[in-house]
């Protein structure tokens, strides 16, 4: 560090006769200091104070934004002869293999669920049951959770590489598991 030097007298003398001899370059905006005055306060007014108002309970809503997919399962036109859609409408007709995907994740239920379906398809079978569960947790303020399994599995059934070995996907009867499960038809092999 450099210290700093004090000005001599002579030092002094010369920079007097400088400060001296300069003059502003814009003498009218030179103003004189002044202390600043502070603004008046403005008085604002006061805000009336809110009493809650008693209003109406507001009406419970249902968050099932989905669409039921057995219900659209239900319209959709039926790949199956007359005879063989009613047998299984009715749950007369029994599976011949099941997957139960209850408690698993979305990512091993789909894999389990590839598996599953090319292994019936490579033995000749022809329907088999998907049980997802319900997937439904009624709270008591009426919101309801869906079941990811249930909606997710038309889907991939519909998908590659299970889309050319799937006939037609179809709700299960109340005996096979209702709403919770899906029969699935499965084309011949040749």
């Amino acid at each position: 560090m450099t210290r700093r030097r004090r000005l001599s007298e002579d030092d002094k003398a010369v920079w007097a006769k400088v400060a001296e001899a300069t003059h502003p370059m814009h003498p009218k905006a030179r103003k004189p200091t002044v202390k600043p005055t502070p603004p008046k306060r403005q008085v604002m007014p006061v805000a009336p104070t809110f009493r809650r108002m008693e209003t109406a309970p507001l009406p419970k809503v249902s968050l099932d934004l989905a669409p039921d997919p057995a219900q659209a399962l239900r319209e959709a036109a039926s790949q199956l002869d007359g005879k063989r859609a009613m047998k299984l409408r009715q749950g007369k007709m029994a599976p011949d293999a099941r997957i139960d995907l209850h408690g698993m994740t979305l990512a091993t239920a789909h894999t389990a669920l590839n598996g599953f379906v090319q292994r019936c398809s490579e033995d000749g079978m022809r329907m088999v049951l998907v049980i997802t569960g319900k997937g439904r947790m009624d709270h008591g303020d009426d919101t309801r959770r869906i079941g990811a399994l249930r909606h997710s599995v038309p889907q991939w059934l519909s998908m590659s590489p299970l889309k050319p070995l799937v006939v037609q996907v179809m709700p299960a009867h109340q005996r096979h598991g209702g709403t919770g499960a899906y029969y699935v038809y499965l084309r011949r092999r040749r």
